[in-house]
């Protein structure tokens, strides 16, 4: 058996990536997989900014159409650098993309709906009312 060193045990994730789907569902290769953070799949999409390989592993898409959505300003980018700077560090605002998408479902991946359902159980604030609901609430209580 081999003697697993201690800078070998640094680089063991906690949280694999799935390499099948990063490489066939996203098209990316091991390096750019290797910067999806180590951290869990809804861990991950609980955080504020996120890059775009980590965008594209959360919601299924290919990292070629993030980039382009990044590009063409579809979806919330936060850019760091210096002003003026040609190619800033871009990172998406994961949050703002769940929130504009539970009012617009139109163009969405299966992940992408998972991850707004569970965001939409979880907050207390999320009620479902219907208009038929509210007239009779009105009725109950002016008889009693």
């Amino acid at each position: 058996m081999k003697n697993i060193s201690k800078s070998d045990e640094t680089n063991v994730r906690q949280f694999p990536v799935d390499g099948a789907r990063a490489q066939r569902v996203c098209r990316m290769t091991e390096k750019q997989a290797a910067k999806v953070r180590d951290m869990s799949t809804d861990e991950l999409a609980s955080q504020t900014f996120v890059c775009a390989e980590e965008f594209a592993y959360l919601t299924g898409r290919t990292l070629k159409s993030v980039q382009h959505l990044m590009d063409r300003n579809q979806i919330p980018v936060h850019r760091e650098g210096m002003p003026g700077s040609k190619r800033p560090k871009r990172f998406i605002m994961m949050q703002e993309y769940l929130d504009a998408l539970r009012h617009c479902r139109a163009i969405i991946t299966a992940d992408e709906r998972y991850h707004i359902d569970r965001l939409m159980r979880d907050k207390s604030t999320y009620r479902r009312s219907s208009n038929k609901a509210r007239p009779i609430n009105r009725i109950r209580q002016e008889n009693l």
